[in-house]
């Protein structure tokens, strides 16, 4: 415990479920019957991880949507359009305090686009009423049957690279990180559950985000 707030290095971030202040929604048991929004079908923090949060509390839905974004699914419950959502979680990064952001969840996303007067009342309209199970930060992975020799000198030269100040760089830039860590294939086994729980194997996941490109490209 400490008087200032201290920022956690951590490998997982997660998801959520939010709904309005000014709503009756107040525990995760009050989505049964709701309408309710997920960011993608194949979003791990906007989809998966929360359907098996609500399952797990024995929630049934009254009418699901898929918004097609996280901020959509803010601006949904912002709106009024759904009664609670799902999106991604993670505490506020340096670059967001120092932007006044205040938050680094999918709020921030709708936030940045508003004038610092709105920002604090905006955030008191919307809470997060809970966060679902860890879910494994962004990942490295290579091919199945790679030479193990070949992975351990590109391991060893990417901590390398990430150890310096360029690397510090890129790593916050692109992914709001601080480091990078070995891991194994037991990191996922929380993964496979809520894939389990959500209906969805690992090649059906794959199936829905190429088809997903795919519409991308017409």
């Amino acid at each position: 415990t400490t008087e200032e707030a201290v920022q956690e290095d951590v490998t997982y971030y997660h998801g959520c479920l939010m709904a309005r202040t000014d709503s009756a929604f107040r525990r995760i048991e009050d989505f049964t019957g709701s309408r309710f929004g997920f960011s993608d079908e194949t979003s791990t923090s906007g989809h998966i991880f929360p359907r098996m949060l609500l399952e797990r509390h024995d929630v049934t839905l009254g009418r699901s949507y898929i918004a097609g974004s996280h901020p959509n699914v803010v601006q949904a419950v912002d709106d009024g359009t759904v009664d609670g959502g799902a999106a991604f979680y993670s505490p506020a990064n340096r670059q967001q305090l120092e932007e006044g952001l205040y938050i680094g969840d999918a709020r921030y996303i709708i936030l940045r686009r508003m004038p610092q007067e709105e920002r604090l009342p905006f955030l008191e309209r919307i809470r997060i009423l809970a966060l679902t199970d860890p879910i494994p930060n962004d990942v490295c992975a290579v091919r199945r049957g790679l030479s193990p020799l070949i992975w351990q000198r590109l391991a060893a030269s990417l901590q390398r690279y990430f150890d310096t100040p360029a690397g510090q760089e890129v790593l916050m830039a692109t992914l709001a990180g601080v480091g990078a860590v070995p891991i194994d294939d037991s990191t996922f086994e929380g993964f496979r559950d809520a894939l389990k729980s959500a209906d969805f194997s690992a090649e059906g996941l794959l199936e829905a985000a190429e088809a997903k490109l795919e519409r991308g490209r017409k």
